[in-house]
C-alpha cells in the first residue's frame, strides 16, 4: 500500500508540504541539541584526556556555586606557595608549572570557557597545560618573553579585521602591548581555542598580578606518586584544593547533569509537538477520506492494509521532514553553532537519532488515525457520503 500512500499525498501536495516542513523545522531544533550535547560531550572527553596524568591546586572561593571549575580564573595563589607545591616529593617538575588564567572575554555559553583568555605559563614548561595537544604551525614552546602560542579561535580574533588568522612570524597585541605569535594549536578542546598562551612572568605585570598565580598543574614521575601528592597537599595546605582527573571528571559529569536535564526536557517536548502535529494531521486525512476507505472496506480491503496505508503516509510525511531538517540544520550548525554540528561522531549520532524519531513518530502519530479508519463501516461511510 505504499505506493497508494504516496498518491493520497500527492492529492494534498499543500498539506503533505507544509505537514513535512513543520516537522523539518521541529527535527531540526531536536538535531541541533543533540548535537551540542554530543559535541560538549566529546569535548569534555578530549580536555580531560590532556589532564590526564596531572593535578590541578587552586584555591576555592567562597561564592563558588556547584563546584570549582579547573581552572578556575577567581583562584589565587601566592608564588611562594607555588614554589613549595612544585618541589614536593614525587612531583616532575619539567612537565609541570605555576599559570595566571585571565579571561579577556565572556563565556559564550554557561559552562563554556571565555572566547578568548590569557594563560601564564613558566617558559620549557607549555606541556604542563597543553598535554599533547597538537600544534598546527610553528612551535608549541615560548622562546621568549615577547612571544605567544595561540588556539586556533584567538588565532581568528587576534588577527586585523579582514586578514587571515595570525601565524607564526605574525605580531598581535595584547592590552597595548605587542607580541610575536610562534605557533598555532590544530584542533582542541574549547578550553585551548581562544588561548593565547604568554611567559608567566609576562603576564603578571602586564595584568598587574605579580607575586600569584590562579593555579598549580602538578605532574607526578610516576602515576603511583599521583595519591601520595594529593594527600600531602590535602594535609599541608588544607585552604588549597587539590583535584586529580577523576575528582576533576566527577566535577563535570555533575555539572553536565543538569545541561543533560534541560535539553533532555526541549527533546522532550518537540517529540511530543510532532507526535501530536504529524496525528492531528492524519485524522483530519481519515476524516476526509472516510467514503475512499469504506469503498476499499466494501470491496475486500483487510483492516491490516488500512492501517498499513495510514501508517505509510504517516511516516512519509516523518521521513520527508526529516530529509528537509538536514539542510536547515546545516544552516544552523554552520552560522550559530559553528563546530558544534561539524564532527564524523557528531553526525553519525545524528543519522541514528533521527532515524529512530521519524520511525517511532512516524508509526505512533498514526495510531489513533489507523485506529479509527479500521473502524469506518463501509455502510455507513457510503450512507453518510
Amino acid at each position: 500500500m505504499w505506493n497508494v500512500a504516496f498518491r493520497n499525498l500527492l492529492e494534498r501536495r499543500l498539506r503533505s508540504l507544509l505537514t513535512m516542513f513543520g516537522v523539518a523545522v521541529a527535527v531540526q531544533l531536536y538535531l541541533t541539541m543533540s548535537s551540542i550535547m554530543v559535541s560538549y560531550e566529546l569535548d569534555l572527553d578530549n580536555q580531560l584526556a590532556a589532564m590526564a596524568g596531572k593535578i590541578y591546586v587552586q584555591r576555592p572561593t567562597a561564592d563558588s556555586v556547584g563546584g570549582e571549575e579547573f581552572p578556575s580564573p577567581s583562584s589565587s595563589i601566592e608564588s611562594e606557595f607555588a614554589d613549595q607545591l612544585l618541589e614536593l616529593e614525587g612531583v616532575d617538575r619539567e612537565s609541570s608549572s605555576a599559570i595566571l588564567y585571565i579571561p579577556l572575554s565572556m563565556s559564550p555559553a554557561p559552562g563554556l570557557p571565555p572566547s578568548k583568555l590569557a594563560l601564564g605559563i613558566e617558559p620549557g614548561h607549555e606541556n604542563a597545560f597543553l598535554g599533547g595537544i597538537e600544534v598546527a604551525q610553528g612551535v608549541g614552546v615560548l622562546p621568549d618573553a615577547k612571544s605567544v602560542i595561540l588556539g586556533g579561535a584567538a588565532a581568528e580574533l587576534l588577527s586585523p579585521e579582514g586578514q587571515p588568522p595570525a601565524g607564526p612570524g605574525d605580531t598581535i597585541q595584547v592590552l597595548g602591548q605587542e607580541f610575536e605569535v610562534v605557533g598555532v594549536l590544530g584542533k582542541s578542546p574549547n578550553l585551548y581555542r581562544g588561548m593565547v598562551l604568554m611567559d608567566l612572568d609576562t603576564a603578571q605585570d602586564l595584568f598587574n598580578r605579580q607575586g600569584n598565580v590562579s593555579a598549580v598543574i602538578l605532574s607526578a614521575a610516576s602515576i603511583e606518586d599521583l595519591s601520595g601528592i594529593q594527600t600531602t597537599i590535602e594535609t599541608t595546605y588544607p585552604d588549597l584544593q587539590a583535584a586529580g582527573r577523576a575528582d576533576i571528571v566527577a566535577e563535570v559529569r555533575a555539572r553536565l547533569s543538569s545541561v543533560e536535564g534541560f535539553f533532555a526536557m526541549i527533546n522532550g517536548t518537540v517529540i511530543a509537538v510532532v507526535f501530536m502535529f504529524v496525528t492531528i494531521v492524519m485524522f483530519v486525512a481519515v476524516m476526509e477520506r472516510r467514503r475512499d476507505i469504506g469503498v476499499l472496506r466494501a470491496i475486500g480491503a483487510r483492516r491490516m492494509t488500512i492501517f498499513g496505508m495510514i501508517a505509510g503516509e504517516s511516516l512519509m510525511l516523518s521521513m520527508g521532514g526529516a530529509i528537509l531538517a538536514w539542510p536547515i540544520w546545516a544552516v544552523i550548525g554552520r552560522f550559530f553553532i559553528g563546530d558544534f554540528s561539524s564532527s564524523p561522531e557528531v553526525i553519525f549520532s545524528g543519522w541514528l537519532e533521527m532515524g529512530l524519531l521519524v520511525i517511532i513518530v512516524g508509526i505512533g502519530a498514526s495510531l489513533i488515525p489507523a485506529w479509527r479508519a479500521v473502524r469506518i463501516d463501509p455502510l455507513e461511510a457510503l450512507r453518510y457520503e
